[in-house]
């Protein structure tokens, strides 16, 4: 007990004095010379450090994530239902709404507390006037469900190719009348054994489903997005995988199968194998990008069939696809029996419609309206006259903070992992306000009186106006008015600008899906790191400008590189961004030995470091501004016993300055990072606030003198008032029992990085 008594009179001594000690920093420190101090005794001073205690001040965000809308014709060919589904997460558990707009009947189906049932991108089919399902990503076995819309009813199905067929990854296509459907995916339930892959069947009236067999070579790398299943004939033809990229194929009679085709060892994207069809002929339209034994960026044709492949003249996408055979026919022409795309921004063609977002109370307004006299009349409707739906009552689910940052009125702006809602907590008069949704964000950057928010997908980049109401995603009462401008809706209606304002997405420049980091520059550029997937593994670079009003970036500097950390210095002059290695997506086979220590330059916006430094010998971990124009780090050794590794970095020299080891490493998992759960940002007193492991602990930017505060968590933090709020619990919470966190008179720097 004396022991942590000693600590807190160290830890108070040590904020009070703050305000002084970092008035002289900033003054003087271009004649201090910066070096780390030893600390003999630190692992026993992190040992000793005590249990924080957390007071909970107000409700964190809650959760009702907004899934698929699906469009599904009624029995007469001219009208639709509607199929809402919103849920806690992916797997469920699922609120489901059915609307008929002819009968204007809504109806509710019950809560589906059940997980594997997940209706992200999901494919779908119509046939024999029923809606068949099959749950995507992340499902654990086959299961086909059904929804009727003759009577309204969604059935959730059975397993009807039994529990061998792991297709969470996997696809389904319909033969050429829809009279069988054909499937590939993973076998086996022992996860060791999925790179196993084969072939299946299911009927699309019995809905009794029949394991064909395997096939391979088999598969370890692959994915739900490289997954793709075409028909012709009595063959199933599926491309899969990833290094290389594979084209299976088995004939349903004979059970016969084999790998047709494979690329060389590269990662690739959805277009390195494609499938075409002409509705009339038979056989499949093939293209091949980078074959074994050809070079990579190498795009062949070919048709196939029977199991075939015959090589043909490349066609454009805009071209249809005549095969050598033209003189045969099929007996009818091929029908398409796919869904359509799901979502409020695809309408059938005549519908507008407006799907605005969860509110407060559970309930969901939508607005739509026919464009088609045709299909107004048949729902007796008038043309263009707006109809209105509301969903009430669902459930909002409280969810764990993961992003927190404090805006200009000293209210915290907070978010959740995943589609949660944003929500906002004002301490001084302990209001709290719950926003609206935009996306999965994994970013954050204040700046000039706005935030810039980035995440998943495709680093969709927003901005709010925190002095002004939040509006993206709220309902809108009204319909609006025709000829109305703007847009950052999801509907094929006109409507306002909203705040925040969708600016677009950076992954058109960056290749970027996940941006984990951000950093202002001098050049009015909020630039955003993070990671490629899907199409590669390493990072890229992208921003917003400020000033110009648009969006750019690369990649290619990054190909072995993910971005995980990045911080700002001297004044937004130069951008460091700290990586961790992987394999390039043309070269998987080779992986760097460490990740690097990028600097980008504002003024002539270009990379003039990228920095291996064998001493940071497995990544450069945790990055910010300690001082003007110099950066410490916090790295990881190769082995966790090892502990830790504080770093100072000058990014002008691209040099690592000094080391100094310490007790505990950083937590850097991909998890963790992903959900924000680390703590490396300067405080308003002037001294570094990092979590060390489970230990929250002050460092001095002149010395690199660690003191630990105590033990938690490493979750993100906030200051308010000498207060420290923590998040990491679905409730804000505020840390106990230590000093008021002493503002400085001046700060050693001006932090323009995320958190």
């Amino acid at each position: 007990m004396h022991k942590a008594v000693a600590v807190m009179r160290r830890l108070t001594a040590l904020i009070l004095a703050a305000a002084v000690i970092v008035g002289t920093l900033a003054n003087g420190a271009a004649g201090i010379e910066w070096k780390p101090v030893d600390q003999p005794g630190l692992a026993a001073a992190i040992d000793a450090a005590p249990e924080l205690k957390f007071e909970d001040v107000a409700d964190g965000p809650d959760s009702c994530w907004e899934g698929p809308l699906w469009w599904v014709p009624n029995p007469d060919g001219k009208t639709w239902d509607m199929v809402f589904i919103y849920n806690k997460g992916y797997q469920g558990p699922h609120q489901i709404f059915i609307y008929d707009t002819v009968t204007k009947e809504l109806k509710r189906e019950a809560i589906n507390e059940k997980t594997g049932n997940n209706f992200h991108i999901v494919p779908y089919f119509l046939i024999g006037g029923k809606m068949l399902i099959k749950p995507g990503i992340g499902a654990k076995d086959v299961k086909i469900h059904t929804y009727d819309p003759a009577t309204n009813t969604l059935a959730f199905g059975s397993l009807p190719v039994g529990e061998d067929v792991v297709t969470g990854d996997g696809q389904l296509a319909p033969n050429e009348d829809g009279t069988l459907l054909g499937g590939f995916g993973a076998l086996g339930v022992d996860k060791k054994n999925r790179d196993r892959v084969g072939f299946y069947t299911i009927d699309p009236v019995t809905l009794k489903g029949e394991f064909l067999g395997e096939v391979g070579p088999p598969s370890s790398t692959r994915g739900w997005e490289y997954g793709g299943v075409v028909m012709d004939g009595d063959w199933i033809y599926a491309r899969y995988g990833h290094t290389p990229w594979r084209l299976y194929g088995m004939n349903v009679k004979t059970r016969q199968g084999s790998v047709i085709a494979e690329t060389e060892r590269f990662i690739g994207d959805r277009e390195t194998i494609t499938f075409r069809q002409h509705p009339n002929h038979p056989g499949v339209y093939v293209t091949i990008t980078g074959m074994k034994g050809s070079p990579r960026d190498q795009k062949q044709a070919f048709w196939l069939r029977n199991g075939e492949l015959t090589p043909c003249e490349p066609v454009a996408h805009n071209t249809t696809p005549i095969p050598p055979w033209k003189d045969e026919t099929l007996a009818a022409p091929r029908r398409n029996f796919f869904g359509r795309a799901e979502g409020a921004a695809n309408p059938p063609k005549g519908v507008e419609i407006i799907r605005n977002g969860v509110d407060n109370a559970g309930n969901v307004l939508i607005w739509y309206r026919y464009t088609d006299a045709a299909m107004a009349e048949a729902a007796n409707v008038k043309v263009g006259e707006w109809q209105k739906i509301m969903l009430e009552g669902l459930t909002l689910y409280p969810a764990p903070i993961r992003r927190m940052t404090v805006l200009p009125d000293d209210s915290i702006f907070a978010l959740s992992e995943g589609y949660a809602r944003a929500v906002r907590y004002a301490p001084k008069t302990k209001k709290r306000t719950h926003l609206g949704q935009t996306m999965s964000v994994y970013s954050v950057l204040p700046f000039q009186e706005k935030l810039y928010i980035c995440g998943y997908p495709g680093s969709q980049t927003w901005i709010y106006d925190p002095s002004q109401p939040w509006t993206a995603g709220l309902s809108v009462e009204a319909p609006p008015e025709d000829g109305a401008k703007g847009g950052n809706n999801k509907s094929g209606a006109a409507m306002p600008t909203t705040n925040p304002a969708n600016v677009g997405m950076l992954k058109e420049f960056s290749d970027v899906h996940m941006p984990w980091a951000a950093a202002a520059g001098a050049d009015g550029r909020i630039y955003f790191g993070g990671k490629v997937v899907r199409i590669g593994n390493g990072g890229g670079l992208g921003w917003w400008d400020t000033k110009e009003k648009k969006a750019g970036g690369f990649h290619d500097a990054f190909d072995t590189d993910t971005i995980f950390w990045m911080c700002s210095a001297a004044d937004g002059r130069y951008i460091v961004c700290s990586t961790k290695p992987v394999a390039g997506r043309d070269n998987p086979d080779y992986i760097p030995p460490r990740g690097r220590l990028f600097v980008y330059d504002t003024q002539t916006h270009e990379i003039i470091h990228k920095v291996d430094d064998e001493r940071l010998d497995t990544f450069p971990g945790y990055i910010t501004e300690a001082m003007p124009g110099l950066v410490m780090g916090y790295a990881p050794q190769k082995n966790g016993d090892d502990g830790g590794l504080l770093y100072g970095f000058d990014p002008a020299a691209g040099k690592v300055l000094w080391t100094k080891r310490v007790p505990q490493p950083p937590i850097t998992a991909f998890s963790s990072i992903r959900r924000g759960r680390y703590i490396f940002q300067m405080g308003p007193d002037g001294f570094i606030w990092a979590g060390m492991n489970g230990v929250l602990a002050r460092i001095d930017p002149r010395t690199a003198e660690v003191t630990p505060v105590g033990k938690m968590e490493g979750n993100p933090i906030a200051f308010v008032d000498g207060d420290v709020y923590v998040a990491g619990a679905e409730k804000f919470r505020r840390i106990t029992g230590i000093p008021k966190v002493a503002a400085a008179k001046s700060t050693p720097t001006k932090a323009l990085s995320q958190r």
